[in-house]
């Protein structure tokens, strides 16, 4: 689903675990399960554009899912980078069936932990945890997500959705996930 916004050099910008819905099968009153929707799109922009009304909000439940650079530097320019940590965080929730939030109360010394900690808390959980529950292909699309700045910084705008695909949704095909 991402990538089909990104196709069209949009960003979300404010992607969260609750921005996937999923909606009841009328005929079965049971949970479409591979058809979610994503909801959410009060930040959405072209890639090339700023942000038109209200900035990010950096709440609390906002800040578990913004990339650490966007955090450190305020000023700094939101991009597809920032959209696949996001996804990679609600990928990490999905797999270990826990929130954010609850990973970093797990891990959490008594004050609130810097951006780039909060991240290397997602990496190691996603390391040590993932790959006995969900195997070793979904915990590689996980990392390619939470690891996105350096590497997808450097390709050209016109190979990021190749290398999406190749690093992070054929990872996370029925195929890659039953091997």
């Amino acid at each position: 689903m991402m990538g089909t916004f990104h196709i069209f050099e949009l960003v979300l910008k404010g992607f969260q675990s609750n921005s996937v819905i999923f909606c009841n099968e009328v005929s079965a009153n049971k949970p479409q399960l591979r058809k979610p929707f994503l909801a959410g799109f009060e930040y959405i922009r072209p890639v090339s554009g700023s942000t038109v009304g209200q900035p990010l909000d950096m709440s609390e439940k906002t800040v578990l899912y913004c990339h650490p650079h966007l955090q450190e530097e305020p000023n700094l320019e939101f991009g597809k980078i920032h959209d696949l940590y996001s996804l990679g965080v609600v990928l990490l929730e999905i797999g270990l069936w826990t929130t954010a939030r609850q990973l970093l109360q797990q891990a959490r010394p008594p004050r609130p932990p810097a951006p780039r900690d909060i991240r290397e808390e997602y990496i190691r959980k996603a390391n040590s945890k993932l790959p006995l529950r969900v195997g070793r292909s979904y915990t590689e699309a996980v990392d390619a997500c939470l690891e996105s700045r350096h590497k997808y910084q450097a390709i050209r705008p016109d190979d990021f959705l190749n290398v999406f695909d190749e690093e992070i949704v054929q990872k996370l095909s029925k195929k890659r996930l039953l091997n």
